[in-house]
């Protein structure tokens, strides 16, 4: 198998933009967690397509709106979540679940507010926006300046066949062990390939995922997305097995599964007793966002089951994120460094299948942009 994507769509600033606009301004894109905006005027901010986003909890509705006021261009949140009714901090200016402006300080001075009509026009860009079990996602709306999604194309359509066994793992969801917000230097599209694929875990986590003896190559594919499910060492699956029955954990899984959210967060899960969610957003042409947060699953056994399996995972997880993440981190980097002095256009085993149909679905969807402004294999 070859590589699809072209080379110079992993450093071009025009590539780089034609991304945003037909992927990442028209695809449903992960925003964050429904247990950050159970009670009503929670919060969570995040970003579509370089734009700022906030979602907010109006009375048990979830509404996503452009994180800008309509006023003088104040961001609305400058918080990651939090708690309060949704008002500018500049100048006060208060907005209800329509993103309309209903309390304005010193209106009567305002010529042009005189009316409600004129009022209503000054409401914040609406996102549409969709659950998947304990997941929201948002997407840009038809007054986006991106393309709409397909037409009437919803969240559960958008996922397919992946949305019932995220909406399984995300519902299973326990404590957060483990958070890392770090910048990559290198294109978003290196990040998520290197997790499609474990060809490299026997020489780059030799002390991490290699001793777990994932093998297999049973990829599941699913349109745009995809997913590796792999047996482990069998003392290790031994072991978690028996701390999710003790435990009562709601979603066991037996052995490791990886899971790609087309086009930028995977999702695994080891045994069923921690779910691991990463979200890669591109920055510029050469860095990417990376966050990852490991919980445990939860648990519905006594306090003192819970306790015991807290402390046997807690920081075992923590330390074992942080190093397969550096060491992701140093061979991306290696990666982006040499895709400019490349002359040769690179070669996929069957190992990396998942690698090989992410580039088809990129190249799919890009394909209206690159109709006009071709992609080169530079």
């Amino acid at each position: 198998m070859r590589p699809l994507i072209p080379r110079s769509a992993y450093f071009e600033d025009e590539a780089f933009r034609m991304e945003r606009q037909s992927l990442f301004g028209r695809l449903w894109q992960f925003a964050g967690f429904a247990t950050d905006l159970a009670a009503p005027n929670d919060f969570i901010t995040t970003e579509v397509a370089g734009r700022a986003v906030l979602v907010q909890n109006f009375d048990g509705e979830l509404r996503g709106f452009a994180n800008v006021c309509s006023h003088r261009f104040s961001r609305l949140r400058c918080e990651a979540k939090g708690n309060g009714k949704l008002r500018c901090g500049y100048h006060g200016w208060i907005y209800n679940a329509e993103g309309i402006p209903y309390s304005i300080p010193s209106r009567p001075r305002f010529d042009a507010l005189k009316d409600r009509a004129e009022v209503a026009r000054l409401a914040l860009r609406r996102y549409d926006l969709d659950v998947c079990g304990g997941l929201v996602f948002v997407r840009e709306g038809a007054e986006g300046e991106g393309d709409s999604s397909v037409p009437g194309e919803s969240l559960r359509e958008f996922l397919g066949a992946s949305f019932a066994p995220l909406e399984q793992m995300s519902l299973a969801l326990g404590t957060p062990v483990s958070r890392l917000d770090v910048l990559l230097r290198c294109n978003w599209k290196v990040a998520v390939e290197n997790g499609l694929e474990a060809y490299h875990v026997g020489f780059v986590h030799e002390e991490t995922f290699k001793p777990l003896e994932m093998s297999g190559m049973d990829f599941r594919f699913d349109g745009l997305h995809s997913s590796w499910h792999a047996p482990v060492e069998a003392s290790t699956a031994s072991r978690l097995g028996r701390l999710v029955k003790a435990s009562r954990m709601p979603h066991p899984v037996p052995g490791y599964v990886h899971q790609l959210i087309f086009p930028n967060v995977t999702v695994s899960t080891l045994c069923g007793a921690t779910f691991g969610f990463q979200v890669l957003r591109p920055v510029s042409p050469v860095e990417t966002q990376l966050t990852s947060i490991v919980f445990l699953s939860r648990m519905k056994a006594d306090a003192g089951v819970q306790e015991m399996v807290h402390s046997a995972l807690t920081e075992s997880t923590a330390v074992f994120t942080e190093k397969v993440t550096h060491e992701d981190r140093v061979v991306c980097e290696a990666v982006q460094l040499g895709l400019r002095d490349a002359t040769q256009p690179g070669i996929l085993s069957e190992e990396e299948e998942r690698v090989h149909r992410f580039h088809a679905a990129y190249m799919e969807q890009m394909s209206t942009s690159a109709a006009s402004h071709p992609l080169t294999h530079a």
